[in-house]
């Protein structure tokens, strides 16, 4: 199996900043490499020098399987000058480029500016030709000395080529200590299908000056993870400290019989030890309260200090079920020798890895805080095990829940439907005392529609704790069952607390048996954000994953109050879209939409802006109005323009109220505003406070007359020479939660990775971060989140493990208070040169079903969508995904889901029936038991010499 997601390769001339720069650093005396992370990128590279005696000199540069060419020539002298020589022979001076449709640009760099890529230390002068639709062979440069030139001129030459094949030169890890084994892995792909059968040339320049030859093999032999993969693994033992740089040549066919070279280079560190792991960890269980019952285990880990410092320490433990857990301590270690570190697991922990032990001690993991940033010590992959210990020995909690809830409706005035829901939920007691209960009542949908509590005293052992549900309530909602009791939170007054978020279901009880039930003749969706112009254009894209035909009704409400409808017919398991643009009196217009139905659909939104298309944003339909909107996201810093966009579909005016909640400390600031009935209004947050000018800033909107109202929120990033150069938007929540699931996300060199956390309430949040790999495993960080605040957590920097990976997220409130979470994502690179984001709301219920109305792949734009699934559950499981073409017709594929993890499905590659079609998504987790899931989907397409330009995401719907 590839131990990269090769699947969603990403392949623009970003990727071969780094390799460039390791190529500067060979060739180049003083030149630093900068970025980190290497791409797969389709790349090429060589070094001429101009001699006083040789003022002419050439590069050949093999291109093949390649729709354009891009030669980027970097020297520390202007005025070089180059003629081009095709593979036919054709010699082209500069003057004559434009006769075969190519181009030449001339551009002098410093640090941090540059055409292609990073340039050297000092200013250098770039002179970049791109070539489109080259013809397969050898190009031959060649580069002439300025006039009277009296010294050696070094040009480097980086070539990145427009071709699905690809490579990628890896060092695992990228940071290793003195004395330790590592892998150099060389990743080669066409399109998703593997290069097999190469030849690589690969030589590693280490600190003294000597090259090392490596042998990477693609034959399963260890280091080689599988033959045949496209991955070719070779090991090496560094022999001294200091930064390595690796070049490699691939020659070889891709599986459509090209013959292809490519080049890849790297660059790796090596440290010396700064403390060494001795022997194997012991665990020691530990009763604190001396009642023959364990409330923690200690496990302890025996290290030599060379270095005296912080270091954080990971520890991992391993059940036979293949469940882990983890628990992380920073220690000073502030003298040289033997000493020991103990990292405790709670009986809590322990109780999650489901079976009895003994345990695994496995990874262990140590990193030193030196004063230039994290550095791996040393890590062990096995280090014993611990004593067997029995779940049934461990510290049981004050409260516990019994697993078990009773769902009794009551009809209390003999009219036949019911007035109230009685629920009851078993809890054991360890103590009897006085304790207070409450929890949610959410339908199939994740809405809250009741919350209920009681008090009273309680004896120790078994309970059932009664809540009281309003059925009125649960009628007028119009949701049939079964519907969900969680957030269950029960306190008492010695201290003790239960935080249950899911508790169970009731049986599939139906709206209309409830009190203030009314038939709907149509099912409403919302979206406050939409215009039309020559510059923005706005699409809906709706979906019937009904068996039952479906008639839609687009109302457009605009800002001066005037309303437009248009219906739409849709048949059963059908996908159509809609242009507003293509609607005469709609060419140019500010509005939102309410979509009304005869059967439930799934609505998406997706806004382009500019011709070119270098920008995007999307959003899926809202189900309700509501009183009170949460946002999390949000800035007006470095050239943000952040807009509320309000939607008022009710024919009274809505009263608004507008808390912003900065970065704690900052106290919040309170505005009102008036939205007329059915229209749309907009804040432009940047304008509305001098304090807004320059901030991050989550929101909470409150309607204070009860006209109900639809919240979204867009946010443009302006770069000069470019009005909203990047942008998202998303839409609000109407509650905070104890639980969030984000399914998208992505770091590296190409990607920044954030999660942004908004805490409405008094106190502070105790937040924990579970990080969901692809591998499975899980990497958990714990934060707090202060009273009336926003939260960022820059997910790359957050852990090695981080800093280049797929990644799916869980946001937990471990101390009962609720928070709002969503995540953002930039590319490409840094702040510096993102061009394009996009951002989604968290989900707080997984589920089995879910559907997203919109998708594309290829097209004029090479659209390519992409479905990702978190996996929330402990055990692995299966999504069957299904496309709904709007054409006409599906197409459905298995995919595996492991434990525990985040899986991406590329439609282009796995559904290759979908290039230049349209499609809806219907993603079903099968199986028994059915792993829970929360999907997402992203939207990527590309503009004139601009790969991914224009990104979007939404969080799927939740069907069941």
């Amino acid at each position: 199996m590839s131990r990269f997601d090769t699947a969603r390769t990403r392949r623009p001339l970003a990727g071969a900043l780094a390799a460039f720069a390791s190529t500067l650093c060979l060739l180049a005396p003083g030149a630093q490499a900068q970025g980190t992370g290497i791409n797969l990128a389709a790349t090429a590279f060589d070094v001429v020098r101009l001699a006083p005696g040789v003022p002419v000199a050439s590069a050949g540069i093999v291109v093949s399987d390649a729709s354009e060419v891009v030669f980027d020539a970097v020297a520390a002298t202007a005025g070089v000058g180059v003629v081009v020589v095709t593979p036919g022979g054709t010699r082209l001076p500069e003057a004559a480029l434009a006769t075969v449709g190519a181009s030449l640009q001339r551009v002098q760099g410093t640090p941090g500016s540059s055409v292609l890529v990073n340039p050297l230390a000092t200013a250098a002068h770039h002179l970049t030709i791109t070539v489109p639709a080259p013809a397969p062979g050898t190009w031959t440069l060649e580069f002439s000395a300025p006039a009277g030139n009296a010294a050696e001129i070094a040009v480097a030459v980086t070539t990145v080529m427009t071709s699905p094949t690809a490579t990628a030169l890896v060092p695992l890890p990228n940071t290793v200590v003195l004395g330790q084994a590592m892998s150099l892995t060389m990743a080669a792909f066409s399109g998703a299908q593997p290069v097999v059968g190469a030849s690589i040339d690969l030589d590693v320049l280490a600190p003294g000056g000597t090259i090392m030859p490596v042998t990477l093999r693609d034959d399963g032999a260890a280091p080689d993870a599988a033959a045949g993969d496209g991955l070719y693994a070779g090991a090496l033992i560094p022999a001294a400290a200091g930064t390595y740089q690796a070049r490699a040549v691939l020659t070889g066919t891709t599986p459509g019989g090209v013959a292809v070279v490519r080049h890849s280079a790297a660059i790796f560190t090596v440290v010396p030890p700064s403390l060494a792991l001795v022997g194997s960890a012991t665990a020691s269980p530990v009763d604190v309260d001396a009642n023959a019952r364990i409330d923690a285990l200690d496990v302890t880990v025996a290290v030599n200090v060379v270095v005296p410092g912080d270091y954080v320490v990971r520890v991992g433990l391993v059940a036979s079920n293949g469940v882990s857990t983890t628990e992380t301590r920073q220690v000073t270690l502030g003298s040289v020798g033997a000493t020991t570190v103990v990292v405790r697991f709670t009986a809590e922990a322990i109780r999650r890895l489901g079976v009895d032990g003994p345990y695994r001690i496995a990874p262990v993991e140590i990193t030193f805080l030196g004063t230039s940033g994290a550095i791996p010590a040393d890590r062990a992959t096995d280090l014993g095990a611990t004593p067997a210990l029995a779940l049934a020995t461990l510290e049981q909690p004050g409260i516990s829940s019994a697993g078990t809830i009773t769902a009794t409706p009551s009809d209390t005035n003999g009219n036949g439907l019911f007035d109230v829901l009685d629920v009851g939920v078993g809890v054991t007691f360890t103590n009897a005392g006085t304790y207070a209960w409450s929890a949610l009542l959410l339908d199939r949908n994740g809405r809250q529609i009741g919350v209920a509590s009681a008090s009273g005293s309680q004896p120790a052992g078994p309970s059932t704790l009664p809540l009281q549900f309003n059925g009125q309530v649960i009628g007028a909602n119009g949701v049939d069952g079964p519907f969900t009791i969680g957030n269950l939170l029960v306190t008492g007054g010695n201290g003790q607390s239960l935080v249950l978020l899911t508790v169970g279901q009731t049986s599939g009880l139906l709206a209309s048996q409830f009190e203030g039930f009314v038939a709907p003749a149509t099912v409403p969706t919302f979206f406050a954000e939409g215009a039309t112009s020559t510059f923005f254009d706005t699409q809906f894209a709706l979906l019937n994953v009904t068996g039952r035909d479906a008639s839609a009704r687009l109302t457009f409400q605009l800002s001066d109050g005037t309303t437009l409808s248009r219906d739409v017919a849709l048949g059963p398991v059908a996908r159509v879209t809609v242009r507003p643009k293509d609607i005469p009196e709609l060419a140019e217009a500010e509005f939102s939409t309410t979509i009304e139905s005869t059967q439930p659909i799934i609505a998406d939104r997706t806004m382009r802006w500019d011709a070119t298309g270098y920008g995007s944003h999307a959003g899926t339909g809202i189900a309700a109005a509501a009183l009170e909107w949460y946002l999390a996201e949000g800035a007006t810093i470095g050239g943000f323009d952040l807009f509320y966009l309000i939607q008022n579909p009710g024919a009274t005016a809505a009263e608004v109220e507008v808390t912003y909640l900065f970065p704690a400390p900052k106290a919040p600031l309170v505005r009102q505003y008036t939205v007329n009935p059915r229209s749309r209004f907009t804040i432009w947050v940047d304008q509305e406070d001098p304090s807004l000018a320059q901030a991050e800033v989550s929101a909470i909107i409150r309607v204070t007359n009860g006209a109900p109202v639809i919240v979204e929120r867009s946010m443009y990033l302006t770069r000069p020479g470019r009005v909203f150069d990047a942008g998202h938007e998303s839409p609000g929540v109407t509650a905070p939660a104890l639980e969030w699931f984000l399914a998208e996300g992505a770091t590296g060199a190409y990607f920044d990775l954030f999660v942004l956390v908004a805490n409405p309430n008094t106190s502070a949040a105790a937040v924990t971060v579970d990080y969901l790999l692809p591998s499975g495993s899980v990497l958990t960080r714990d934060y707090v989140v202060g009273p009336q605040s926003r939260f960022n957590i820059w997910v790359d920097v957050e852990d090695p493990v981080l800093a280049d990976t797929a990644v799916a997220t869980r946001v937990r409130s471990t101390n009962g208070v609720p928070v709002i979470v969503e995540r953002a994502m930039w590319w490409p690179g840094d702040a510096r040169t993102w061009h394009e984001g996009h951002n989604s709301t968290g989900a707080t219920q997984a589920g089995t079903r879910w559907a997203l109305a919109d998708g594309e792949a290829g097209g004029s734009q090479a659209t390519e969508t992409y479905v990702l699934i978190a996996n929330t559950s402990t055990f692995a499981g299966t999504a069957s995904v299904t496309l709904v073409f709007e054409d006409g017709g599906t197409s459905s594929r298995d995919v595996p889901l492991p434990a525990s993890s985040r899986t991406s499905i590329p439609v282009g590659l796995v559904f290759p029936e979908a290039d230049g079609r349209r499609f809806g998504v219907v993603v079903d987790s099968v199986g028994a038991p059915a792993a829970a899931i929360v999907v997402e989907r992203a939207m990527y397409s590309d503009a004139p010499g601009a790969r991914w330009a224009a990104g979007s995401s939404v969080v799927g719907t939740r069907l069941q």
